[in-house]
């Protein structure tokens, strides 16, 4: 090779050398774009799930197909026939009268145009609507006072900021890679059964909840430190109402707190055990009557009761009873009765810390 002909050849290998580089570059950067676009994919992905908020697309169309055995995009009715017989069932839905009656019920509540079937877009719809009604807080209860599981389990659905929107992931998989164990921490197999068809049901619009067990009433007049209420009974539908619900909550007159009521009006007895504003549970069964004791002299109380089934809480029905509605008390009366309140919650928070369930579901 002659010696002109070397500075072309070292030209190119400059330039060969200077267009890898360039080349290398320009690879580095479209690779971290590109890494940086499926990072932030991927942490999107990871955001979505349990306790996000929303209902997961994914878990929702999954759920879908479910239901959709031929995958026409429509749910027919022989469909959920053989959803609700196989998948659901329960001695409540084990007869062809009462899958129909169920059947019914899901097209009442989910077919939007009433075409008697059930599109992907009549299923979101009703979904989301489940959603916004099924916070944290009423899950949390519907655990413990629908599906009947211990408040342990509830609480783990609290924990986990569990609402209504993840009721479709939750109730495709209840195996030990399932969202139930894995991301809520449900252990056992017979627990996962149990919350999934419970989940399906509300999924589906199968039954609805009790009616009111409006009205809520005292037998006879209101006394100084009780109250005897009654209730109505409440028509549970295809699904058995299974329990009442009576809370109450004290309501401060300040003007009906007099010497006669409260002897010490402003003293740390008064504000400790007069909690303004929070409903506390003081019957939890199966009754239409209860007499509740040990109220505090010079406070009025308001009371409300709902009624339970497998599926949910019916509509509360209410009554108020101020301090002016009870027989007066004498000093030695309200005296008695505040000591007998202070002995009897120091024995009951002693035995059963956290026996108020609505404070468990207060976030």
């Amino acid at each position: 090779m002659s010696e002109n002909n070397r500075p072309h050849i070292v030209s190119r290998r400059r330039l060969s050398s200077i267009t890898c580089v360039a080349v290398l570059g320009v690879a580095f950067l479209v690779g971290g774009f590109v890494a940086w676009v499926v990072g932030c994919m991927g942490s999107e992905k990871e955001n979505e799930g349990v306790g996000d908020g929303a209902t997961s697309e994914l878990g929702a169309s999954l759920f879908f197909e479910m239901l959709d055995v031929d995958a026409d995009g429509q749910i027919e009715r022989d469909e959920l026939e053989s959803y609700v017989g196989d998948a659901i069932g329960g001695h409540v839905l084990d007869s062809s009268e009462e899958i129909d009656a169920g059947i019914a019920s899901i097209f009442a509540s989910a077919d939007l145009d009433a075409d008697a079937q059930l599109s992907a877009e009549d299923m979101k719809h009703y979904w989301t609507t489940l959603g916004s009604l099924l916070s944290v807080a009423e899950v949390g209860a519907w655990i413990e006072h629908a599906v009947q599981l211990p408040w342990e389990v509830a609480q783990l659905f609290v924990d986990a900021s569990v609402s209504g929107y993840d009721f479709a992931e939750l109730a495709r998989d209840i195996s030990e890679v399932g969202a139930l164990k894995t991301e809520v921490g449900v252990r056992t197999q017979r627990q996962r059964n149990t919350l999934a068809r419970a989940m399906r049901m509300r999924l589906t619009g199968v039954g609805r909840p009790p009616t009111s067990a409006t009205p809520l009433v005292s037998l006879g007049a209101p006394k100084c430190t009780s109250v005897h209420l009654s209730w109505a009974v409440a028509d549970g539908g295809g699904f058995p109402t299974h329990k009442y619900l009576l809370e109450r909550r004290t309501k401060i007159t300040s003007q009906h707190l007099g010497p006669r009521d409260m002897p010490q009006r402003h003293s740390i007895l008064h504000s400790k055990y007069v909690d303004d504003g929070v409903w506390t549970i003081v019957a939890d069964g199966f009754f239409h009557e209860f007499v509740d004791e040990n109220l505090l002299p010079g406070v009025g109380y308001v009371y409300r009761v709902a009624a339970w089934n497998a599926i949910g809480r019916g509509n509360y029905a209410a009554a108020h009873f101020p301090v002016v509605a009870r027989a007066p008390c004498d000093l030695l009366e309200s005296l008695l009765c505040v000591l007998l309140i202070t002995r009897f919650s120091l024995i009951k928070l002693s035995v059963q810390p956290g026996i108020l369930a609505h404070g468990r579901y207060c976030r």
